[in-house]
């Protein structure tokens, strides 16, 4: 009777640990099949920020057109645009490129929203409250929305809306450093 009761006691360890590993490997098939459907693309643009001794008053920015470079995306990872199921940015980090030493401290508020013909304005990033000790680098926060459509025309515009709490005494080029997540189809599945 005793041998029976440790003969189960490791069949039931033993059937416990099999499973632990079948859902590990099903977490890790997963991760595998992900990692052939999605991809991120990083992409910078430099926008310029004007002097201004007014603060307090929201200031709008919009980018020239920025060229989205998605055929070549695609292509680069085995994909085409009509294999796309979604788009969306995952961050978004200013930094001064000028003036040398130039910090974000005179950001109050930041609001980033993605426009292309024939689609609506969305809001993709933003800051709502600028810390006074930002540096010359400052990460947004992002909304999650889905910009498929925007990253599948030949080119998009970002309209920048700033808010400052202090003048900006020279004017300023910021990077805008973004990474998008892209899952897609891969040709030949």
């Amino acid at each position: 009777m005793l041998r029976y009761y440790y003969a189960m006691r490791v069949l039931s360890l033993a059937i416990v640990i099999a499973l632990l590993f079948g859902i590990s490997a099903c977490k890790k098939v997963d991760e595998i099949v992900d990692s052939f459907t999605h991809f991120n693309f990083e992409a910078d643009y430099v926008v310029g920020v004007p002097a201004s001794p007014i603060t307090g008053i929201p200031l709008q920015i919009t980018t020239p057109d920025i060229a989205t470079h998605s055929d070549d995306v695609f292509t680069a990872n085995k994909t085409r645009a009509d294999l796309v199921e979604s788009v969306k940015l995952t961050a978004l980090v200013l930094s001064v490129k000028m003036p040398d030493g130039g910090d974000l401290k005179f950001l109050k508020s930041v609001d980033i929203y993605a426009k292309a013909e024939g689609l609506p304005e969305v809001r993709v990033a933003y800051k709502d409250l600028v810390p006074d000790d930002v540096g010359a680098t400052l990460a947004l926060d992002v909304t999650g929305a889905d910009v498929t459509e925007y990253f599948k025309k030949d080119k998009y515009q970002l309209k920048i809306g700033v808010t400052t709490d202090q003048p900006v005494t020279q004017n300023y080029e910021v990077n805008a450093h973004s990474t998008f997540v892209v899952d897609a189809k891969v040709l030949g599945q």
